[in-house]
């Protein structure tokens, strides 16, 4: 690297100085551009790998896939829309369609996760589920394994009898149903209006399991403010000693102790990995010690 050239020069540069070139997309990152209107300094290394004519493979985080399939079926570039609302895009379907087409329109894999979620349903010692995933992966493996439940939305109650798995930002299932549409969060002011709304459903019944239940959150960074505050409300509601258990992964927290003790003051207690195959055998343990 020369120290007299700029970070995009010496980039680019170094593709010559590759025998193939590996590029990588992750989302929490960022993108590279320099200038308004540019190319990003990514777009000008692979032209330069084009240009040389170098063996070049990509690596895209599932997310980034997601994102572009979901925007190609938009036809339009949501980045570039300020503070996107739903009712924005104008197509001939809804815009529910187009999420579930995303969502669905890729293979779905076997995940270890989900058998191990599913492994403490059918142990019976859960007594529900709380999701704020849209899909019906979870669902999918309970039918496959044939472990009775029921899926609320919001217009629908379970039964005393039945194991409810609550979607509380909507539910979008790969069977296409409109009746579930109306119920789905996807716009700011949506979720805004869920925020200020302290009776509705999906708030009650997460305040109503963190006061009366342990809690164990699992894929969630914790940092949604709703969730936050629905834990304050819990812990003034209850006995106020930390009853409640995160998962979370240490290397994305800089100073872990001190992220420790601000959930504990949440009322969560934190349960640390390393990795992300970590938490199937995780899960599976903490099962077999529940009573």
């Amino acid at each position: 690297m020369d120290s007299r050239l700029s970070n995009l020069v010496n980039c680019v540069n170094a593709v010559e100085d590759c025998q193939v070139f590996l590029g990588i997309i992750r989302p929490l990152l960022g993108t590279g551009i320099l200038e308004p209107d540019g190319r990003s300094i990514t777009a000008q290394e692979f032209d330069r790998a084009i240009k040389i004519g170098m063996p070049r493979f990509v690596l895209a985080d599932y997310r980034v896939e997601f994102a572009h399939k979901f925007l190609k079926l938009m036809g339009q570039d949501l980045t570039a829309i300020p503070n996107y609302k739903e009712r924005e895009v104008k197509r001939d379907v809804s815009f529910v369609d187009l999420i579930r087409k995303a969502l669905y329109g890729v293979e779905i894999r076997e995940s270890k996760l989900v058998n191990a979620i599913v492994d403490c349903v059918d142990s019976k010692k859960l007594r529900s589920i709380i999701t704020y995933n849209y899909d019906d992966i979870l669902e999918r493996e309970l039918i496959k394994r044939k472990v009775s439940f029921f899926s609320v939305d919001g217009r629908n109650r379970p039964t005393a009898y039945q194991f409810p798995v609550f979607h509380v930002h909507g539910f979008i299932p790969s069977e296409e149903d409109k009746s579930y549409d109306m119920n789905v969060v996807l716009s700011e002011d949506e979720y805004h209006a869920l925020y200020n709304n302290a009776f509705h459903w999906s708030n009650i019944e997460q305040v109503h399991a963190m006061v009366q239940t342990t809690c164990f959150f699992i894929g969630l960074s914790m940092k949604d403010p709703n969730l936050r505050r629905l834990l304050d409300i819990a812990q003034q509601r209850g006995s106020g000693n930390p009853s409640h258990y995160a998962f979370l992964r240490r290397g994305e927290y800089k100073q872990p102790q001190k992220a420790e003790r601000i959930f504990y003051e949440m009322g969560v207690n934190v349960i640390w990995y390393e990795r992300h195959n970590q938490l199937p055998k995780l899960i599976r343990a903490i099962t077999e010690n529940i009573k």
